[in-house]
């Protein structure tokens, strides 16, 4: 049978294309253009989930319910096991923490305890000192009192275009970012006995994905305060370095620090849909095990309905929330 899980899949779009009208439409300074262009977008979402409700309510899946159920499953799973694929993995301390717990990796570096240690440290400041600079420029962008920083309503088009560029131009720089922490975790899941303990490199792949994309959130906030184009153009590359903290700090290591030296390629060889392949951990790994489970769900979640594709435009929709909430605005 055709599998129809992902059918909800359109709620999150629809939504936020609501939402977006909704604002502009409620802002009485809203620019004239984006207030059409909102009303456009939310009108195609509308047709293409109208048109899909059809398809499924009066379409037809006899033909495609007869094609699926003659595939033959197990030699479709014959063929995703046999694809050979490699993990991409960077020069970051993260990555290094990944590889530092990859038993093969680890023996292709001749790694000790010691450097797994240093691997490990290298991780938790990185991570700190991003988390640092987050907490900061949060206290910044939220201090209402400070008048250098506040956020404010476009004062023109021109303004509302580039800080959606901005924060798209942004989006584009780190979205590899987020796949990767994505891919690690995916890879640790499906090959917990290639690890020495699977957790921390699991961790490694969360903190990418987590750090990146509260840098990303943050950015949206930030560019609500920028009033100038000139503003929005300079101003936005300079929270790429939180992000890229971790890739500084592998770089600056010395060239004949162990955790630098060149390793085979990391092949996939254990997918989801051929489950007997993974070995899942015993006795007290078990519980650790569900947790990274669960992470990556709600982190795969979130990467394939909002981040991707909404997160750069809630630029649009946020000040108008934001300002409303603070001043009590209906």
């Amino acid at each position: 049978m055709i599998n129809r899980k992902n059918e909800w899949t359109f709620l999150p779009i629809l939504i936020f294309d609501f939402c977006l009208l909704l604002a502009q439409f409620y802002c009485v300074y809203a620019v004239p253009v984006v207030r059409i262009g909102c009303f456009l977008q939310f009108t195609m979402s509308l047709l293409v989930c109208l048109y899909y409700v059809l398809q499924h309510r009066y379409g037809s899946y006899k033909v495609a319910n007869k094609q699926a159920e003659s595939l033959d499953l197990d030699k479709e799973r014959s063929k995703l096991a046999t694809q050979q694929s490699n993990l991409k993995l960077g020069p970051d301390a993260y990555c290094q923490l990944f590889k530092a717990y990859h038993i093969s990796s680890a023996n292709d570096m001749s790694l000790l305890d010691e450097d797994r240690a240093n691997a490990m440290q290298g991780a938790m400041f990185c991570f700190v000192a991003q988390l640092s600079f987050l907490v900061i420029i949060y206290n910044i962008v939220f201090d209402w009192d400070n008048t250098n920083w506040i956020m404010t309503i476009p004062s023109s088009f021109e303004v509302l275009l580039a800080r959606c560029l901005s924060v798209m131009s942004m989006h584009l720089q780190l979205e590899h970012m987020l796949t990767t922490g994505l891919e690690i975790m995916k890879f640790t899941i499906n090959h917990p006995d290639q690890f020495i303990v699977f957790f921390p490199p699991f961790m490694a792949g969360f903190c990418i994905f987590s750090v990146t994309l509260a840098t990303e959130i943050l950015l949206v906030f930030f560019t609500a305060t920028f009033d100038t184009v000139i503003n929005a153009v300079q101003k936005q590359v300079s929270l790429a370095f939180i992000a890229r903290t971790a890739a500084f700090y592998g770089m600056s290591l010395a060239s004949t620090n162990k955790l630098k030296q060149r390793i085979k390629p990391i092949q996939v060889q254990s997918y989801r849909l051929i489950r007997h392949q993974i070995t899942v951990p015993k006795d007290q790994f078990q519980a650790l095990y569900k947790i990274s489970k669960g992470l990556y769900s709600i982190s795969r979640l979130l990467h394939c309905t909002f981040i991707y594709y909404m997160l750069p435009l809630t630029a649009l929709i946020l000040p108008y929330l934001v300002l409303a909430d603070h001043y009590g605005i209906d």
